[in-house]
């Protein structure tokens, strides 16, 4: 009988004081005549991420490929440098770069410009190499169209070269 009456008691004694709820000061007090720092003095200052690296001219390039095949005019041209409305609204530009683009892939590693400014890089369509100039803005890489046009000219279709070779000879007989 008396094994049993310690073994409740231990037991009652223990689960009174398991079910015991601690309250913990939300601000630890000071004693007096002691300042106590300012919480946000003593704490150790959170780490900040380190900002992600901006993509190299071939991982932009790379971007671009990937909305010229899914079509997506909006994520090309958000990838063109400032000023590209004027040739990229040409005649045929559009099409054409959307084409060549979306059928190209990137050929070697590009050769950037001394001042880190511009880097060149080749695209491979089928058997043809286009030369694409990428130029940096701010610290964004961004595909310099106006360059592109001109190291990349557009050939006109042989239907238009046909219909403009048929006005010319009109023109001259009437």
């Amino acid at each position: 009988m008396m094994r049993f009456a310690v073994l409740t008691v231990g037991v009652l004694c223990c689960g009174l004081w398991a079910c015991e709820e601690t309250i913990e000061p939300s601000e630890e007090v000071a004693p007096a005549g002691i300042e106590q720092p300012a919480p946000d003095a003593a704490a150790p200052a959170a780490a900040e991420p380190a900002p992600e690296p901006k993509p190299d001219a071939s991982a932009v390039l790379g971007k671009i490929l990937e909305a010229a095949k899914a079509k997506d005019e909006e994520a090309l041209t958000g990838y063109f440098k400032a000023g590209f409305n004027e040739p990229w609204g040409g005649e045929g530009v559009k099409d054409a770069m959307l084409a060549a683009f979306g059928a190209a892939v990137i050929e070697g590693e590009p050769v950037v410009a001394e001042d880190g400014a511009s880097a060149v890089l080749k695209l491979k369509e089928g058997e043809v190499v286009h030369e694409v100039v990428m130029a940096k803005e701010g610290e964004d890489w961004k595909l310099d169209v106006a360059a592109y046009l001109e190291k990349n000219p557009l050939k006109a279709a042989k239907g238009k070269k046909k219909a403009k070779k048929a006005k010319k000879a009109k023109k001259a007989k009437g």
